[in-house]
């Protein structure tokens, strides 16, 4: 959903069920309801993006249970293993 919409019924209920909610920053609405502005600081299961694309990726990576640390840049660096 775009992210200045969050003032609604979806996102509450989403909020109360631990439902991912992926919030779209390229989509500017006229209601202007973010969560900072609903004080809502409880962002374990809010995920930002900024694009539609990129909500599409991120719902395939959740429902497939792949952590979204694990796809977004920078990488933490790995130290080789020597058998």
């Amino acid at each position: 959903m775009p992210e200045t919409t969050v003032g609604n019924i979806p996102f509450f209920a989403s909020l109360e069920q631990d439902i991912p909610i992926i919030l779209v920053r390229g989509n500017h609405t006229q209601y202007n309801i973010t969560p900072e502005a609903l004080q809502i600081h409880d962002t374990a299961r809010i995920y930002y993006v900024n694009s539609y694309m990129e909500a599409t990726g991120l719902l395939l990576a959740l429902r497939h249970k792949i952590a979204p640390e694990a796809t977004t840049r920078p990488i933490l660096s790995t130290k080789p293993i020597y058998l």
